[in-house]
């Protein structure tokens, strides 16, 4: 989607980024957390110790609306702790 956003809006010097997110502890995915065995395991997964949270995600958004990014459009940022780079996926309840 960031990629045709992209393209579409060229002309109008509007930016169009995405962020892709590992397991962030929401509201929405509470539940899952409530597993003591499942937030060891996936704790244990992320080369960062820990996993993303809302805070995580709002950083990353601000910094692509921001000048700092001003060249950048059409790319999705993962935000996953280094998840993706360490085994390309998170750990799923067996």
């Amino acid at each position: 989607m960031a990629y045709e956003r992209c393209r579409g809006t060229r002309a109008n010097g509007i930016r169009a980024n995405a962020i892709y997110p590992a397991v962030t502890r929401t509201s929405m995915t509470e539940d899952i957390f409530k597993n003591e065995n499942y937030v060891k395991t996936l704790t244990s997964a992320f080369p960062l110790g820990r996993y993303d949270k809302a805070e995580d995600m709002a950083a990353a958004i601000l910094f692509l609306a921001s000048d700092d990014a001003s060249f950048i459009s059409g790319h999705i940022m993962l935000v996953d702790g280094g998840l993706s780079a360490w085994n390309g996926q998170p750990p799923f309840l067996k």
